[in-house]
């Protein structure tokens, strides 16, 4: 049985990472992984946009702290850093439709980001503002937030825009 995330020599760089991504995700092993970081600098170092690579890490699963760390090495510096109350986290969101096809309502969101940030834990977390799965064209902000090693970082992929949480004290 083929795949259907083969790629050619004339295949695109999103189709040939949305290959390996998808391999890695059906058969992990570490040596594509670890493959995956390492074209993950090859193409930030070719002047690749970190906005247009982003969504297609996410896809992948699992995340240890050492490649979130690598992740955030290469993001831009925030525009910005803001204390994590919902109100500053808003204005990190200046879009939230209110479609069905939304991650929650808003405030729904505002408060997991705000809990999540204040427990610090270690992780990739997306937010979807219209994932409209019967349309494409349907417009979709996507949101990712990366807690790695007290580092706090937002990422607003269709506006290219980063941002940073000051630390708090994790609460139990």
């Amino acid at each position: 049985m083929v795949s259907p995330y083969t790629c050619t020599t004339k295949s695109t760089v999103e189709r040939f990472l949305d290959s390996l991504i998808h391999l890695e995700l059906e058969d992990p092993r570490p040596e594509i992984r670890k493959g995956l970081f390492d074209v993950l600098k090859l193409l930030d170092y070719s002047g690749c946009d970190f906005y247009d690579l982003l969504p297609l890490y996410i896809q992948m699963d699992n995340w240890k702290e050492a490649e979130l760390l690598i992740l955030l090495s290469y993001a831009p510096q925030p525009l910005a850093t803001y204390s994590p109350d919902q109100w500053h986290i808003r204005q990190c969101i200046p879009r939230w439709t209110a479609s069905k096809y939304h991650t929650s309502s808003i405030a729904e969101v505002l408060s997991k980001i705000e809990q999540t940030i204040h427990t610090g834990l270690s992780g990739l977390y997306t937010y979807n503002s219209n994932l409209n799965p019967y349309s494409r064209r349907s417009l979709n902000d996507l949101y990712v937030l990366v807690i790695a090693e007290g580092s706090t970082r937002w990422f607003d992929i269709n506006r290219k825009s980063t941002y940073a949480f000051a630390q708090t004290e994790r609460k139990p």
